[in-house]
């Protein structure tokens, strides 16, 4: 469902020092929740938080949801961590936010997870199919606006278990965020929002986002496989239909470069999504470069060495 960029900027603001808050799904018609897709990485972190797989060993979460933890469970396997960190640009103070990404790293005795989603790289286009997962709580009773008794979202149910549910949504929004000041993270975030049945748009178990979610997982399809485009950053504190989830976009260099210090497994110069260098990588480069500028080194423009860096990543492979 679309509304103006007013509207956007309307509710992000209200939302913007709230925490994010659980994957509240749209029950089917027999009132249940949409089932685990097959590719289930999506785990609780610490007390107060969500993360995901994004390689066979790492795991993303939201730095501002920071609770930390030993060990976390991912498609019914438990693994443990031995170290996490927040990236060095992320506010602890909530004031800008920054680059709200956290890592946390396994044990070096631990088997590699059961599976995990591949970073997207692309820009997502305004009504992209999304897939949401998170560990917050649950959707609670219905939200009923008077006196119409007109159907208006669902409250949140506090005393639900912290498992991780999942729920589809269209992407509204791709845009930087007008609330950060110069000089703290200014990159683009996704915005979507939770659509009733009846909304142009809605989809089958239509989702949004609750308590507990923050650093959940936002996913693409591409090559018939689920690829993370963002991770939960907030939503509203209760499932109102019309409300909007923010989340920080993951396919940004000075992400993708500090998460390989911990995995040297991730593949920088993969644009096309095929998990190693090939031909395709080039051109994905050379278009998305030359329709708007791809800032590879990370010096804050977009320059001719940009090409050369990444030619010379190319060649030395994954």
């Amino acid at each position: 469902m679309k509304f103006s960029r007013l509207a956007v900027t309307f509710v992000s603001l209200l939302i913007w020092h709230a925490p994010a808050y659980a994957i509240v799904t749209e029950p089917d018609a027999n009132g249940v929740e949409m089932p685990l897709p097959s590719s289930n990485y999506v785990a609780r972190w610490g007390l107060n938080a969500s993360g995901f797989a994004v390689s066979p060993r790492l795991l993303i979460t939201s730095a501002h949801g920071w609770g930390g933890a030993w060990g976390v469970t991912i498609a019914g396997e438990y693994r443990l961590i031995c170290s996490w960190e927040k990236h060095p640009s992320a506010d602890p103070s909530r004031s800008t936010w920054g680059l709200d990404v956290g890592v946390a790293k396994l044990c070096n005795d631990q088997q590699d997870f059961p599976g995990f989603y591949p970073i997207h790289r692309g820009t997502p286009a305004a009504g992209r199919s999304l897939l949401l997962g998170g560990a917050g709580l649950k959707r609670g009773p219905p939200i009923v606006n008077t006196p119409s008794q007109s159907p208006a979202g669902y409250s949140t149910n506090p005393n639900s278990s912290r498992e991780v549910t999942y729920g589809l949504n269209l992407l509204d929004y791709f845009a930087v965020n007008p609330f950060n000041p110069v000089g703290s993270y200014t990159g683009p975030d996704l915005y979507f929002d939770f659509s009733p049945p009846s909304a142009v748009g809605a989809q089958p178990y239509e989702s949004g986002a609750l308590e507990f979610d923050s650093g959940g997982l936002i996913a693409v399809s591409n090559r018939n496989r689920w690829e993370a485009i963002g991770l939960v950053l907030t939503g509203s504190n209760s499932g109102y239909y019309g409300a909007f989830t923010a989340g920080r976009a993951l396919d940004r260099m000075d992400v993708l470069r500090w998460l390989k210090q911990f995995d040297s497994s991730l593949c920088l110069p993969d644009f096309d999504g095929s998990r190693t260098t090939n031909i395709d990588d080039i051109f994905v480069m050379l278009r998305r470069w030359f329709a708007a500028g791809y800032d590879y080194d990370d010096n804050g423009i977009s320059t001719i060495d940009d090409i050369f860096i990444f030619l010379s990543d190319w060649f030395a492979g994954c």
